[in-house]
């Protein structure tokens, strides 16, 4: 597993406007030395570009991230308006409940 030392940001552009953005840091419990997961910190994605593939494509930039490092993905949603729409659509990507979050394992670290 490559070291986690820095977060990931990817921006979403359309006609050289932004119109979405997904963030994640290593988060290092504090009970561990290193980090063990990547969180998520930030997702969003206009109201006009949504339903278009842009918020998938977001998502799919930061779980190949976390492929690319070997180490787990933890999303959490915001409660607020559209909540279960969200639930559903990252569950849909390949996201599994843990607690309150949402948790993607990256293909080496799956259970069989």
């Amino acid at each position: 597993m490559e070291m986690m030392k820095r977060g990931a940001v990817f921006v979403a552009r359309v006609n050289g406007d932004i119109v979405g953005f997904i963030s994640a840091i290593p988060h290092q419990p504090w009970y561990k030395e290193s980090p063990t997961h990547l969180q998520n910190q930030d997702f969003f994605v206009h109201a006009d570009y949504r339903k278009g593939g842009t918020a998938r494509g977001l998502v799919k930039k930061l779980t190949d991230e976390a492929d690319r490092l070997g180490v787990p993905l933890v999303m959490t949603l915001d409660t607020g308006r559209d909540a279960e729409i969200k639930d559903r659509f990252v569950q849909r990507l390949g996201f599994v409940y843990m607690g309150g979050n949402l948790l993607y394992l990256p293909a080496a670290t799956s259970p069989k």
